[in-house]
């Protein structure tokens, strides 16, 4: 986790398979809070400096909470014009990502490029939500690799072949974060929907 030269923090998320994908930015010209922007660097630069120790699951949690912090920070900046303007944004995020799900790139920096708007302004449409946009593009993930789970004939090298498929970084990072979802490994849920020979 670190900020970039264009400000912006970049975040623990292996299990999405974007490697550092940014989970937010400074909005041009638009000045932060001073004492938020203060605390987040500081932060930053801590974890930063103990990377190296930071276990994944503490990793994780430490990206949840710099999330938190930049949600927070971006609630200092001026609201959507409206509901129906961070509704739009939803719905066309949700679309642009149900169809990048298979593109190991795809990150929050991307899908906001792509709608035309700053990470901050994407993830302030998303503030109201119950999930992040990071959170939504992982949960599409893991539904489309779990139904994929049934489809192939041998469990020979499965999951490296459908964590690939659906971006992300390694089947390391795809079982963590399908456990942490469905409560089981990907081959004990494929093995658990399994119908028994007649």
């Amino acid at each position: 986790m670190s900020r970039n030269s264009a400000g912006s923090v970049r975040a623990w998320s292996p299990d999405i398979g974007i490697g550092d994908g940014e989970f937010g930015a400074a909005s041009g010209s638009r000045p932060r809070s001073g004492a938020l922007e203060a605390v987040i660097d500081i932060f930053v630069e801590s974890i930063r400096v103990a990377r190296p120790e930071i276990s994944f699951a503490d990793g994780q949690r430490l990206s949840a909470i710099a999330d938190a912090l930049i949600a927070a920070c971006a609630q200092t900046e001026s609201e959507p014009r409206s509901l129906s303007c961070a509704s739009e944004v939803r719905d066309r995020a949700h679309l642009y990502v149900s169809t990048h799900l298979r593109d190991p790139e795809l990150s929050v920096a991307g899908v906001a490029r792509h709608l035309g708007i700053s990470v901050r302004a994407l993830h302030l449409a998303f503030a109201t939500e119950p999930e992040t946009i990071g959170s939504l593009t992982r949960r599409l993930r893991l539904e489309r690799a779990r139904g994929d789970l049934l489809i192939e004939q041998s469990e020979r090298g499965l999951v490296g072949v459908v964590s690939r498929r659906w971006g992300f970084s390694g089947p390391a990072s795809f079982a963590r974060a399908f456990r942490r979802e469905f409560g089981c490994s990907p081959l004990q849920w494929r093995r658990s929907k399994a119908v028994p020979d007649q």
